[in-house]
């Protein structure tokens, strides 16, 4: 649990930090297509981890509220060549259910924003500079 260890107020020293996991971890794996037909093709699967976050501040008196940890999963699928490229991106694809911030008030209950659902990203690049092959 990451700790504050200073201040001037002896209450709030040793406590922990608001809004920050203990861990969080992100894995991206991506594999290119080598065989020529389907050459420039790539694949990637990644994810995100966050463990629980305290959810109120240092200062109040209950300390044990917490906001979940979640565990997210994204895919992506691209092509690219000298000219141009393309990618598919799908974020959190077992559309988890999660807080990405939140607060838990004494006196009014939770306040939270709400995480993405599954969502995605297509983009497309040009490349403008073309390298010249010897022939």
């Amino acid at each position: 649990m990451q700790t504050l260890t200073k201040d001037s107020d002896p209450n709030i020293a040793g406590g922990s930090i608001f809004n920050t996991p203990d861990h969080r971890a992100n894995l991206w794996l991506n594999y290119k297509v080598q065989y020529k037909k389907l050459k420039g093709v790539s694949f990637a699967l990644g994810n995100q981890y966050s463990s629980k976050r305290r959810a109120t501040n240092i200062w109040e008196a209950d300390k044990t509220k917490f906001l979940a940890d979640y565990y997210l999963l994204d895919a992506a699928l691209s092509y690219s060549d000298d000219k141009f490229d393309i990618s598919l991106n799908i974020y959190n694809i077992t559309n988890v259910n999660y807080a990405a911030m939140g607060y838990f008030s004494q006196s009014g209950g939770w306040r939270y924003t709400p995480g993405e659902p599954v969502n995605f990203r297509l983009s497309f690049g040009v490349n403008l500079v073309h390298s010249k092959k010897d022939k």
